[in-house]
């Protein structure tokens, strides 16, 4: 979706081109392998940075946010569809288990709903600013029109934060 607005006033002239689209979303996926590789801020920060030199030793240190699901017959899944099929039986408690970052944060940036974001945005492409010269410096130069523009190109993008 793109449009262009153009205002005209006897002096200046003032068109303004706008770009957007809305709806739709995108993976981020630099974020994606930045996580994977260990490579973001994300790991290097919080407790998934505490936990971090314990991998080198290969000692599980890194609780994960997270649910654990429980029961008597442990997880029947569904062979066809793999969907749990005895989820009253299950009962959630809070993640416990120790695991090392990288393979959990591997794991955990697969989900593309941790690297989704949203495609609307606008962008204003360009605006230029047309002034035309007065009679007398026409004249000294011997034109009929001498005119002076300003243009400035993409100089704002407003994007929503991210999903």
């Amino acid at each position: 979706m793109g449009f262009d607005q153009y205002i005209q006033l006897q002096e200046p002239f003032f068109p303004v081109q706008f770009d957007g689209l809305v709806g739709g979303v995108v993976n981020d996926y630099v974020r994606q392998k930045t996580l994977q590789g260990g490579r973001h801020i994300e790991d290097a920060s919080g407790a998934v940075g505490a936990a971090r030199p314990s991998d080198e030793a290969n000692v599980p240190a890194y609780v994960g946010q997270g649910v654990n699901l429980v029961g008597p017959n442990g997880i029947i899944l569904d062979p066809i569809h793999g969907n749990i099929t005895n989820m009253k039986d299950l009962t959630q408690t809070t993640n416990t288990t120790k695991s090392l970052v990288q393979p959990f944060q591997y794991q955990a940036s697969s989900i593309s709903d941790l690297t989704t974001i949203r495609k609307t945005y606008v962008k204003l492409r360009e605006v230029t600013l047309t002034i035309r010269s007065g009679k007398r410096i026409r004249q000294e130069v011997h034109h009929q029109q001498c005119l002076r523009f300003a243009r400035g190109q993409e100089p704002v993008v407003l994007l929503p934060q991210q999903v």
